[in-house]
């Protein structure tokens, strides 16, 4: 354990991160009424400062001063696609996406509605039903991977682009893309796990 500690104390003084660490804050938000789950997808923060929350029962965004919830209706025009979103970005554009279950919703700041782009099959089933990673392509595309494959979505189109499916066989799934930090290396890395 040690040895590991030390190596990721390493890696991020030699990156430069060392000096941002000292101005981090932390606050528990546990036990807060404004979270409709205590259980975080993942965290993302948007160059406008809010920090979106994907948790187990709809998303969130935190404003530093309060919580708001985006809530599922199928009946109102703009709202989010999904009460389980899994992991949220942005692209060069500044706009906002998120992967869930039902594909990809975009989130318009202006107007506070979102937009969904549905990843289905040729029967129309739902090809997202377990998006696992979710990155912003080099080139501005979006990579989703799921269950049964990668996909490629291209904001500028806004369509899906590229399927890849069939990855190692029935028994593998997509389970991470990782983009290093730049600066300390310099290849991406694709892995499949079982």
């Amino acid at each position: 354990m040690r040895l590991a500690t030390a190596f990721v104390t390493l890696v991020f003084a030699s990156c430069g991160f060392a000096a941002s660490l000292e101005n981090l804050r932390f606050e528990n938000f546990a036990g807060s009424e404004d979270l409709p789950s205590l259980w975080a997808r993942s965290v993302f923060q948007d160059e406008k400062g809010y920090v979106w929350i994907p948790t187990n029962n709809n998303l969130v965004r935190y404003d530093s001063q309060r919580f708001r919830t985006f809530i599922p209706n199928p009946d109102v025009k703009g709202a989010i696609s999904t009460n389980k979103p899994v992991k949220v970005t942005s692209d060069s554009e500044g706009n906002l996406w998120i992967a869930s279950p039902q594909g990809l919703d975009r989130f318009d700041y202006d107007t506070e509605q979102f937009e969904n782009f549905p990843l289905l099959d040729p029967m129309g089933q739902s090809l997202s039903r377990s998006p696992n990673l979710f990155e912003l392509m080099h080139d501005g595309r979006l990579l989703l991977g799921t269950l049964t494959g990668l996909y490629l979505f291209d904001p500028q189109s806004l369509a899906w682009s590229e399927r890849l499916t069939g990855i190692g066989g029935p028994q593998r799934r997509v389970q991470d893309f990782a983009r290093p930090v730049p600066s300390c290396y310099d290849k991406w890395r694709l892995e499949l796990r079982r």
